[in-house]
């Protein structure tokens, strides 16, 4: 069979999301590793009264792609708000080293299950110089949706004129709670094995793969 469309494959990582939390008129970006599972139970809560009770439960329940009802991409925003009215939307910033160190601690280090990270090979080998190998692999990849979402930048999720506010994470309950939003006991799987980045090589390539997300200006 013979067709002049060219073959591009989907990719198999979580695209560019807002997340709506209808019940308050409110829209977050869906950021992994940035306060995520916290703000998708707060989207749980204010639809159901509830909030799952395991974490792949939490991320299981609002999906990967819109059909759940929960998740409108960035670029389409504009259209659901001229349908449904404004809503406050807003994107939660964490320093990326934080952020990296907490992905090796959880998904390398604790091994959280991440088919990606096994077929890699990075609990077999979980050295962190094993696992920058892997990010710099990710960051090379020319298209962001490509990309690992733990992996990709944060000024690749979203522009800052997409949103209304950009949150330091250490601030969000108080935005939060500012906001009429509940504040819930966290849930997530935060990893429990001690480890610090004290490589002054390593600290510096990540800040410069990392630098746009280093520009991101909080206006919170």
């Amino acid at each position: 069979m013979k067709t002049d469309v060219p073959f591009e494959p989907y990719s198999p990582f979580l695209q560019n999301y807002f997340c709506i939390i209808e019940k308050y008129r409110v829209a977050f970006v869906v950021i992994s590793k940035n306060a995520v599972t916290t703000l998708k139970n707060i989207a749980i809560y204010a639809k159901l009264g509830g909030v799952p009770e395991y974490e792949n439960l939490t991320h299981e329940y609002i999906g990967y792609t819109p059909a759940n009802g929960f998740l409108i991409p960035i670029s389409e925003m504009p259209a659901y708000e001229a349908k449904h009215g404004k809503h406050l939307k807003f994107a939660v910033w964490r320093d990326p080293m934080e952020r990296l160190v907490s992905v090796y601690r959880c998904f390398v280090l604790q091994q959280a299950r991440r088919n990606y990270f096994l077929y890699l090979g990075l609990y077999k080998d979980n050295s962190f110089e094993r696992f920058m190998q892997f990010v710099e692999f990710e960051l090379q990849k020319v298209d962001p949706l490509y990309q690992d979402e733990h992996i990709r930048r944060q000024s690749d999720y979203y522009s800052p004129e997409d949103v209304d506010y950009i949150v330091p994470v250490e601030k969000l309950d108080q935005f939060l709670e500012e906001h009429g939003l509940p504040t819930l006991e966290e849930k997530s799987n935060e990893s429990f094995l001690p480890f610090k980045l004290e490589n002054e090589e390593y600290i510096k390539q990540i800040k410069e793969w990392y630098k746009l997300d280093y520009e991101i200006k909080s206006n919170y």
